[in-house]
């Protein structure tokens, strides 16, 4: 497991800010990805799923290498059926 400090200077984050993100397949691009649909679950404002794309530094714990992810989102209807009954005539 790899882990990073994810942040967005746009919405007026610095370093200080920054959450812990751990990912267990990829590096700093699927932190970054990781970081913005945390903050859309926390937020409920789902900027980002709504399309509005954000700047996310990312920089690794390890190695302290910092990196910068432009993320988007989309928002993707779900629908699921449930039987009922069939109204009589």
């Amino acid at each position: 497991m790899r882990h990073f400090f994810a942040w967005c200077p746009e919405y007026g984050q610095t370093e200080a800010d920054a959450k812990t993100v751990s990912v267990s397949i990829g590096g700093p691009r699927e932190a970054a990805c990781e970081w913005a649909k945390d903050d859309d679950r926390n937020s409920v404002e789902y900027r980002i799923a709504k399309g509005q794309a954000a700047l996310v530094l990312v920089r690794e714990k390890e190695t302290q290498n910092l990196s910068a992810w432009t993320v988007e989102g989309e928002a993707i209807p779900i629908y699921h059926g449930i039987p009922a009954e069939v109204p009589n005539d």
